[in-house]
């Protein structure tokens, strides 16, 4: 028996990828009922208050669009939830307003979904559109698309509704880290997440040129935020509270924060041998640390630009314990008190017509 399927796309001012996505969703839609795998496809578009030609581009594709108000609380994790409110299928495919889905991909995901009850959510290998070459924007790419193992969360991908909804949804007031709550829910609910080994889609970073250290960080707070509320509110969920644990407070961050504090304690020598001592003390410790940099740089076989990137660990272990601590401080709000009342205007050409 064929299932119906509601495609969620979330966006905020993503009038650069907004059509290319929602066309890529409008193909995946065809696909999986050209193969008999659902009888019915719907896709609505949660708006996060876009100032820019977002939902201007939205409305020439058969999407339901529904306005959320900058006054409410907007995150990825609220235009999800909320989209939830909007939809009807037994399957729920959630999308990201910059990812553009590879059409082929959705029939297999139903496929791998469907065979087993015991599966909650699939995902597939993604694709890093990111321009420029430098040394961030490579370790993103190779780290992201090398992956192929069990996925410890699904952000893009297709979830049985069900099994999402009876472990409790998604959680509307989260900063961030809202898939790997719902990751963690339905693996203690004794549900499977898994990754086909096939390409997903395309998914860009940023829309303004090369990534940059301020973009990839702003990212990496919202995650940490999450994480913090997370660990704040999910006690019972003992595999979070272990994982979280796990992922914070490891040699890893020790490491980091010695790093770090080696080149603060560098830069006081400095500054007290000149203004203390003489410069001679200053030159001789900026001699040592080049010399101990020149053995490091030879063991590793690095460039010195690769050397010095390595350094970067350090503000991004700040930022991690830093969105953490703030996230714990500040626990989200019950589920229940998101606002309701949102408007939402029904497409021209609904799927089922195409």
């Amino acid at each position: 028996m064929a299932s119906s399927l509601s495609v969620i796309v979330i966006a905020r001012n993503e009038e650069v990828k907004i059509g290319a996505c929602l066309d890529s969703c409008v193909r995946s839609i065809q696909a999986a009922k050209s193969q008999g795998l659902i009888d019915r496809g719907e896709i609505v578009l949660v708006d996060s208050a876009s100032t820019d030609r977002t939902v201007e581009i939205a409305k020439a594709y058969p999407a339901t669009i529904v306005h959320l108000p900058a006054e409410w609380h907007l995150s990825a994790a609220a235009g999800r939830f909320v989209g939830t409110r909007h939809v009807t299928g037994d399957l729920l495919l959630f999308v990201d307003g910059d990812f553009v889905l590879i059409p082929e991909w959705l029939p297999e995901a139903i496929r791998a979904l469907l065979r087993d009850e015991k599966i909650a959510a699939v995902c597939g290998r993604e694709i890093e559109e990111l321009t420029g070459d430098s040394l961030l924007t490579r370790r993103l790419k190779s780290r992201i698309e090398s992956l192929v193992a069990e996925p410890t969360a699904v952000n893009v991908g297709l979830y049985r509704r069900g099994a999402l909804m009876s472990t409790g949804g998604i959680h509307p007031f989260l900063r961030g880290a809202e898939d790997r709550d719902v990751a963690y829910r339905l693996r203690e609910a004794g549900y499977h997440l898994i990754r086909i080994d096939r390409e997903m889609g395309t998914h860009r970073w940023s829309d303004r040129g090369a990534l940059d250290f301020i973009t990839y960080f702003r990212s990496v707070i919202v995650w940490s935020i999450g994480d913090g509320q997370l660990y704040r509110i999910r006690k019972e969920v003992r595999t979070a509270i272990a994982d979280i644990r796990r992922r914070y407070a490891n040699a890893r961050y020790v490491h980091n924060y010695l790093l770090g504090l080696g080149g603060t304690l560098l830069l006081l020598t400095n500054l007290a041998a000149v203004f203390s001592f003489g410069p001679w003390i200053a030159v001789a410790a900026d001699l040592s640390i080049l010399l101990a940099l020149l053995a490091v740089k030879s063991a590793r076989r690095q460039t010195w630009k690769e050397l010095l990137f390595s350094f970067h660990v350090f503000p991004y272990s700040i930022v991690r314990h830093g969105g953490f601590l703030a996230g714990f401080l500040r626990p989200p709000p019950d589920p229940s008190r998101y606002p309701t009342g949102e408007r939402a205007v029904e497409p021209g050409n609904p799927v089922s017509e195409l």
